[in-house]
């Protein structure tokens, strides 16, 4: 079974391309993705572009707990015009939807 993104991030459809913000996140970040901080974001501001996520996927990530494994690679956002687009970590953050989180943790890269 596959969930559509928009069933899960109701509302938030984004209305560009993300392959120019993740572009442009690539060429300007001179920082790995290791020296990022980790913030905690509200899920109200967060902004998917993956338009189809597993539905098996996302019941693993909540039934084996993942979301809590710190060994786990940290879900990334790109922070641009007061908004937070998901670069990795869709079927994780959309299990935290499901499970009823206001805030997540993500290391967050800036383009502001």
């Amino acid at each position: 079974m596959i969930y559509n993104s928009n069933d899960i991030f109701i509302n938030k459809v984004i209305d560009f391309n993300i392959g120019d913000i993740l572009e442009e996140y690539y060429k300007s970040s001179s920082l790995r993705r290791h020296h990022l901080p980790i913030n905690l974001v509200s899920i109200d501001k967060i902004y998917p572009h993956q338009e189809l996520l597993s539905t098996n996927k996302i019941i693993d990530i909540i039934k084996n707990g993942i979301l809590e494994i710190k060994d786990f690679e940290d879900i990334l956002l790109i922070h641009k015009d007061n908004k937070y687009y998901i670069v990795d970590g869709h079927h994780r953050i959309a299990a935290q939807i499901l499970i009823n989180k206001k805030d997540i943790e993500a290391k967050i890269y800036s383009l502001n």
